[in-house]
């Protein structure tokens, strides 16, 4: 899949929407797995996805809230973001 040797990491969103990647992600992720934190899937947890694969081993469970207004400050205006930011979760990936 040409899309998965773009730049790391690569963020997925809404990707029970197209489900057929997640195959491909996994093995992604079992041949490279010092690899960490390569791949960012994102979507509703609302809505139940059949997949053949539980990603046992491969996902971390993150629960995440809608932007704050520091956070949209800092998107909007590159104000200093606050230290609940979300952007605290890409610290040191780039």
């Amino acid at each position: 899949m040409l899309l998965l040797k773009s730049e790391r990491p690569i963020l997925f969103d809404e990707w029970q929407d197209a489900v057929k990647i997640w195959g491909t992600i996994r093995k992604e992720c079992d041949d490279n797995p010092e690899q960490v934190g390569s791949f960012y899937l994102t979507g509703s947890s609302s809505k139940k996805i059949d997949t053949p694969h539980t990603g046992s081993g491969r996902i971390t469970e993150l629960e995440m809230y809608p932007m704050t207004l520091w956070d949209s400050a800092y998107v909007l205006h590159n104000r200093k973001r606050s230290e609940n930011s979300s952007y605290r979760m890409f610290e040191g990936l780039t």
